[in-house]
């Protein structure tokens, strides 16, 4: 199982260089980002925007814009004077919360707001590449809830989305083939990796199963911690008021078990990283 937590660091740490440049002014953009991408789901499933202070969130949606349109002056926070601790909040929010950000990569989708500082035309096809690759998955998801499979429940909508797209997604990592030899179409680790290109890791896994469970209306979060003994990625899913972690990626071997629905005492052994309550950021108890 291919580790997520130096992905994480070094996402983080390309993040934490952008947030040391200021372009120029900045205090007076609003608290929720006018990107149409922020209203793909019911903006309060946010989980973590919603712990952001009213400063904080006002540089969230400042960079969520800069991302999903491609805007190099909407990396102007200069007038907000946020701190180092501030500016990791931001960050953190922006990359476990909005899969809707991270159709492409997540590498290249950071890479590009490093990029906005030498090359505005890059960071702005790689915006343009993320609403197709959104739109994209958006008629796909539209059609799993159009199967017979899809039922009336929320649980048997997370099991439709468990059967048809889960179970049919084959683990592979980027040197999987002969000698490293197979050549990937998609990342695997990207929020379309599951619903558009069916290879995916535990990020692809997690990510995807985050934007889809949120279009249909579902409370999901993405973690990421250790388990197993290595890195990986799972999730938060609330139903009918109550929390419980799904493993999207062990679940494809062992049916609607074990890994479907875990409880706190099944977690046990797993360890979200400890960044997030370092950074004060709560997730939810699950029964």
């Amino acid at each position: 199982m291919r580790s997520v937590r130096m992905t994480g660091m070094i996402l983080l740490s390309m993040l934490l260089v952008l947030c040391s440049v200021s372009l120029a002014g900045g205090e007076a953009y609003p608290e929720e980002p006018a990107s149409p991408a922020w209203r793909v789901y019911d903006p309060s499933l946010h989980w973590m925007y919603a712990q952001l202070t009213s400063r904080e969130k006002r540089a969230f949606s400042a960079r969520y814009d800069a991302a999903a349109i491609g805007d190099v002056s909407l990396w102007d926070l200069s007038g907000l004077g946020l701190s180092a601790y501030e500016e990791e909040r931001v960050m953190l929010a922006l990359l476990q919360d909005c899969p809707e950000l991270m159709m492409c990569s997540p590498e290249i989708t950071v890479l590009g707001f490093y990029a906005v500082l030498e090359d505005a035309q890059w960071f702005q096809n790689n915006a343009q590449g993320n609403r197709a690759l959104l739109d994209a998955c958006r008629e796909r998801l539209n059609a799993l809830k159009q199967s017979d499979a899809w039922g009336t429940t929320n649980l048997d909508h997370e099991r439709a989305w468990d059967a048809l797209m889960v179970k049919d997604t084959e683990y592979l990592l980027d040197d999987d083939g002969p000698e490293g030899s197979r050549h990937l179409t998609s990342d695997v680790r990207a929020a379309c990796s599951v619903i558009l290109n069916r290879t995916a890791v535990c990020e692809g896994f997690a990510r995807s199963t985050q934007l889809a469970l949120r279009f249909f209306g579902i409370p999901c979060l993405y973690v990421s911690g250790d388990a197993g003994g290595g890195g990986h990625a799972w999730n938060y899913v609330c139903l009918d008021g109550a929390w419980h972690q799904y493993d999207p990626t062990w679940n494809r071997h062992d049916g609607e078990t074990r890994y479907f629905h875990m409880t706190q005492a099944d977690c046990a052994a797993r360890r979200i990283r400890e960044e997030f309550a370092a950074h004060g950021f709560q997730f939810p108890v699950c029964r």
